[in-house]
Parts: structure tokens; C-alpha cells; sequence
């Protein structure tokens, strides 16, 4: 079966998938020029289009689903929170320097990782409101991936490094806490 995710540019071209992600009742399609195309899957014979949040040119690099949620992140460094339910963005961020190029939901669908060129991840949660939690860096690295591999536990990748970086959120966010309060 194919979808045709009509996406689109103005002057009529079809343009590349960059991203796609389901949740239980959507599939999101994001592309290069940052269109991102949501479809019901009640209807298990068509998966019809109920919304495309047009882009403003920057390509979507990445995307992930959270309930009826879809954040999407931007070669622009944004990142955009958008509530398929309701066919509508909720929230957009400047979140990194540079390109994100990868994002992770949690195992208990509350927090939400990125990475990007800029050697950042971040952690943002995502209960009711969106908001930052922290950021760690890792030197000398341009980060490419991101994975929640255990409750607290991150691995993260990075161009031209056969290493995987773990990162404990614990160790993390209780060296970060210790920071803020001395």
C-alpha cells in the first residue's frame, strides 16, 4: 500500500520525505523544504490527509510522535510541537545553534532528547507544556543521533566516530543541580 503524502512545493514539484513517524492514530511525512503532512490511520484502507503545516524552507531533519503529538526538528536549529488532533503548532523553539539532526522519546513518553551540530543535547520535557530541562555538550563532536535506551539512559551518535557516548540523566541532572545551586 503507498501514501501520498502531497507534499509539495509552490511551484507544483514534489519534494523528497526527509522524516516520517506514527503515533496510534497519525502518520506525520516531514520534507526538505519543512511541510509536514499528517494523516488518520482510522481508516486502515486510505490513510487520509487531515493537515499539512506548511514550512518556511528549512528542511526537517527529524521527527518523533508523543500521544497525538509530532516534534519535529529543523536543519534551522527549531524545534516545533505540533498536536495533530487538533491540526495545529503549539510551540516552536530556537533549541539549537545549529542543525538538529536527531530526536528521542522517552520510554515513558515525558521526556524528549535532541542533538545537533552544535555538540549539544538536550533534554526537554513534555507533560502538559513543553519545556528545557538541560543541556550536556560533548566536545569535539558533530552529534548525528539519539536513542532513550533505559529509564535514564541516553546513547548518543556522532559523524566520523565509531563510539557510542552514553549519558546517565541521573549523574547528569544531579551534576547539573549541584552547578545551580553553589
Amino acid at each position: 500500500k503507498s501514501v501520498n503524502n502531497n507534499s509539495s512545493s509552490t511551484n507544483g514539484n514534489i519534494v523528497p520525505v526527509t522524516a516520517i513517524s506514527t503515533s496510534d492514530n497519525y502518520i506525520g511525512f516531514a520534507d526538505e523544504y519543512g511541510n509536514i503532512s499528517f494523516h488518520s490511520t482510522s481508516n486502515s484502507d486510505d490513510y487520509e490527509q487531515i493537515w499539512l503545516s506548511e514550512g518556511n524552507g528549512s528542511c526537517c531533519t527529524s521527527l518523533v510522535s508523543l500521544r497525538d503529538s509530532f516534534i519535529g526538528g529543523y536543519s534551522s536549529g527549531v524545534l516545533k510541537v505540533f498536536r495533530a488532533d487538533l491540526c495545529e503548532l503549539v510551540f516552536e523553539i530556537t533549541a539549537h545553534a545549529r542543525c538538529i539532526q536527531g530526536l528521542s522519546v522517552d520510554h515513558d513518553n515525558s521526556l524528549i532528547a535532541s542533538v545537533s551540530e552544535d555538540q549539544l543535547l538536550s533534554i526537554w520535557s513534555f507533560d502538559s507544556e513543553f519545556s528545557w530541562k538541560s543541556t550536556h555538550r560533548i566536545d569535539d563532536r558533530l552529534l548525528v543521533g539519539v536513542a532513550f535506551i533505559e529509564e535514564d539512559t541516553l546513547i548518543v551518535s556522532a559523524y566520523d566516530d565509531m563510539h557510542l557516548h552514553k549519558v546517565s540523566l541521573k549523574q547528569w541532572m544531579r551534576r547539573n543541580e549541584i552547578l545551580l545551586h553553589n
